[in-house]
Formats: structure tokens, C-alpha cells, sequence
């Protein structure tokens, strides 16, 4: 929550800059507006998550109405995935059949997204997107290599869900009247400390020697587009 509640005045603050130093361009965007972004994620919070899950990919896709201004609101889904950290989890030795199973834990996140933004015009061709999001994340972990050693008991569970926040901003360039791609940022908190016993590699001595004193939170980075409908300029 600390580093989220950073990352949003971060990003206001560079709001409010926006809106003091840059030149006033009298443009809206479109009414309706389709925004698709896709990327990658990256451990951020908690050091335990951190290490033992890298990202694969996330993909969002909001429908948005333009309320007053410039101000926007809509609805959406996103998606975004992890996988068990290759570099230290391979391979698992079953201590009853001594056979080993290659590692493919998954850990799935679909969020079901409540969009509040606003665009600032910098001309007629360039914006920035500044972005709050939250709604339901619904968790999941997948594939999941079912130790059932002392280490990850009381087994925890492998579904969960909870309100998420997240923060974003978007460099958005227009190349058609109703088309426009876009850079972006992003920052979420699923609200949630992760507990290794839920993907059961709480066995692991050097996954537990790492802190785990904040919630799941990732970055991501990527792209996107937005399609805009019944297109109104100034």
C-alpha cells in the first residue's frame, strides 16, 4: 500500500504539473473510446512474491465514456500472469518416489476493472493518460506441485479474491482520426500478502528467509491502442 500510495502522488503530482506548465489546448477526445493495452509484469512489494514468481504477461481492454472535460469513466477486464521463478525452481524430487517433476506453477490474476482517467492534450496529436483503476481481482494458483511436507502446513488456499487498486499513466499519439497508440505504466495491488503455502514451496529454506512484509504488487509496462468513437473535437 506504501509503494502505491507513492506511485499515485508520483503520478498526480505529474498531473498537476501538466495542467501548470504546459500550453492550454482546447481539444477533447472522443465520446467513446475502446483502450487496449498489452505488457509484461514485475514483482515489486513483497521480496518473497518477488523471488518466486516472474511475470509472463498481462493484457486489459476498458470501454469508456467521456463524462465532462476531458474526464473519462468505463468498465473492463484484465488478465495478468506469473510463473514460477525458473532460476531456482526447476525441478520438484518427490520424497516418497524420489522422482522429480518439472516446476510449472502459475499464478493467474483476473481483474474485473472499474476505470476512472483523465487525458491531457499536449497537441492535437500527442496526450498523456492519467489513470485509477480498482474493482475484483479474482487469484489463482495453477498447476500447482501439491507438497504435502510439515513446511506447507496448515495448506492454504490456491483461490482467493480481493479489491485491487491500481495507478497508470499512458503516452498516447494519434495516427488516425479514430486510432491512437500508446506507451504505458502501470502499478497494482491485489491487497493480498502472499503466503508460500498456497503454491506449496514453503519447503524451500531460501524462500522463506526472504521478507514478506507488504501485499502482492506488481509494475507492468507495454502497449496499447485506443479506438475512438463519434469522435468530437473543439
Amino acid at each position: 500500500m506504501k509503494n502505491f500510495i507513492t506511485i499515485s502522488l508520483a503520478l498526480f503530482f505529474g498531473f498537476l504539473t501538466g495542467q501548470t506548465d504546459a500550453p492550454k489546448i482546447d481539444k477533447q477526445n472522443a465520446l467513446f473510446t475502446i483502450r487496449g493495452h498489452a505488457g509484461v509484469p514485475a514483482g515489486l512489494s513483497s521480496n518473497m512474491f518477488r523471488f518466486a514468481f516472474k511475470g509472463v504477461y498481462e493484457f486489459d481492454l476498458t470501454a469508456n465514456y467521456r463524462l465532462f472535460d476531458n474526464f473519462h469513466m468505463g468498465i473492463g477486464y484484465r488478465q495478468t500472469a506469473f510463473k514460477n521463478n525458473p532460476d531456482y525452481f526447476t525441478y520438484f524430487k518427490d520424497p516418497k518416489t524420489t522422482f522429480t517433476i518439472p516446476y510449472d506453477t502459475r499464478f493467474m490474476v483476473n481483474s474485473f476493472i472499474i476505470n476512472l482517467g483523465y487525458d491531457k492534450f499536449y497537441s492535437d496529436k500527442f496526450y498523456i493518460n492519467y489513470n485509477l483503476q480498482s474493482g475484483i481481482a479474482l487469484s489463482e494458483f495453477k498447476k500447482v506441485i501439491e507438497d504435502t511436507t510439515v513446511k506447507n502446513k496448515p495448506f492454504q488456499a490456491m483461490k482467493f479474491s480481493t479489491p485491487f487498486i491500481k495507478a497508470q499513466t499512458s503516452f498516447n499519439f494519434i495516427v488516425d482520426p479514430k486510432l491512437c497508440f500508446n506507451i504505458y505504466l502501470g502499478y497494482q495491488s491485489v491487497l493480498f500478502n502472499f503466503d508460500p503455502r498456497s503454491p506449496r514451496m514453503n519447503q524451500y529454506d531460501e524462500l522463506r528467509e526472504k521478507s514478506n512484509k507488504h501485499g502482492i504488487a506488481w509494475l507492468s509496462f507495454g502497449f496499447g491502442f485506443n479506438v475512438l468513437i463519434d469522435k468530437k473535437t473543439k
